[in-house]
């Protein structure tokens, strides 16, 4: 058996050294940077002089191995960046209050199973697309040329067909790496399927309705690389509420305030100190059963691998050897080099199972 992980921060990017070409602002295919910008201007429901709004979608979150979430995700939203989220699926509910680049939480667990996560990323794939966008076309924020990539925005040649319409397709990088795809349906111009290229995470949108002068999918569906489902929400509310109370962004007594963003511009990463081999189970063994389990687990700033889950694996059987495992193992903390600072960090971690040894 072997294994291997690869990091995601959740809270801080790591700094590179790049050559200074790298950086540079490249050329952007000027069709493409089009079907990104109508895109947006149709579905960008949270744009600065937009309605407020109420938004509740249902959720139902699985990984085949018989993990299943089930509830829902209700939004207020307000200009000013005045946002309130909460989430309620299976045992696990959680607020957060955003006003600005402040941020309090109240949830019933530590740290948040990495389903949920992306289901409200995929919930706010307008506003990521804009973020995108501006990497590729804009003006760097200050301090930024040091700390990022410049996206570099291509339109693929060929039409495709999604979901049996034609489609148009852009592909976008950061650095020259592997970055996303994103295909557009050619009648419309609505997002249709985006694609994370270095995971083969799959989204797919669809059933666009009509809110104010936007629209909006009321279903989304999020794959894994061999497309098994992982989640599919179902916007069944979507409503203009006027201007909210204050009180609906006003932090209730005991949310817990947090940083969205630290400012860390580099970090050491945690290592793995005391790993425990998993056990090989013989009924997998008599059956011939083989492959990897890959799991997504949160390493806390204890080095405590949190809110396992099996993103994909050939057996059940081989799923809980793997967690059983990898719930001892212990990391050293990721830590900011600048402040000292330590923080949580995402990660996948692959297990092998190998019956050749």
């Amino acid at each position: 058996m072997r294994r291997q992980t690869t990091y995601l921060l959740l809270v801080c990017l790591f700094t590179f050294a790049v050559p200074a070409a790298a950086k540079k602002h490249g050329k952007q295919n000027p069709a493409a940077v089009a079907l990104f910008k109508k895109a947006i201007q149709l579905s960008d429901i949270r744009s600065k002089n937009s309605t407020p709004f109420r938004l509740q979608a249902t959720a139902r979150i699985f990984n085949g191995q018989g993990q299943e979430l089930d509830g829902l995700l209700v939004e207020f939203w307000a200009p000013g960046g005045k946002v309130r989220r909460e989430t309620m699926l299976g045992g696990y509910a959680r607020t957060t209050i955003s006003v600005g680049k402040n941020r309090w939480k109240e949830s019933n667990f530590k740290y948040t199973p990495y389903p949920i996560e992306a289901a409200w990323e995929t919930l706010n794939f307008a506003d990521n697309m804009q973020e995108t966008l501006q990497s590729a076309t804009g003006p760097p924020s200050p301090g930024e040329t040091k700390r990022f990539f410049k996206e570099e925005m291509t339109r693929l040649a060929e039409p495709r067909l999604a979901k049996g319409r034609a489609a148009e397709c852009v592909e976008t990088k950061r650095g020259g790496n592997t970055g996303t795809r994103y295909c557009f349906d050619r009648i419309t111009g609505h997002l249709t399927e985006m694609t994370f290229l270095y995971s083969g995470m799959h989204f797919e949108f669809g059933g666009y309705r009509a809110f104010g002068d936007k629209s909006f999918p009321r279903t989304i569906r999020v794959l894994y690389r061999d497309k098994t489902e992982m989640a599919i929400l179902q916007v069944t509310k979507i409503f203009a509420t006027g201007a909210p109370s204050s009180s609906m962004f006003t932090p209730m007594p005991g949310m817990k305030e947090v940083s969205l963003s630290p400012g860390c511009k580099q970090a050491m990463a945690g290592k793995l100190a005391h790993e425990v081999r998993p056990v090989y189970p013989a009924a997998a063994k008599e059956r011939g059963i083989s492959g990897r389990v890959i799991l997504h687990a949160v390493i806390g700033e204890d080095g405590v691998p949190h809110a396992l889950w099996v993103v994909r694996s050939p057996s059940p059987l081989l799923s809980d050897s793997a967690v059983e495992a990898v719930r001892q193992w212990r990391y050293g903390p990721t830590i900011c080099t600048a402040t000292g600072a330590k923080f949580p960090v995402d990660t996948f971690i692959t297990v092998i199972f190998n019956l050749g040894g």
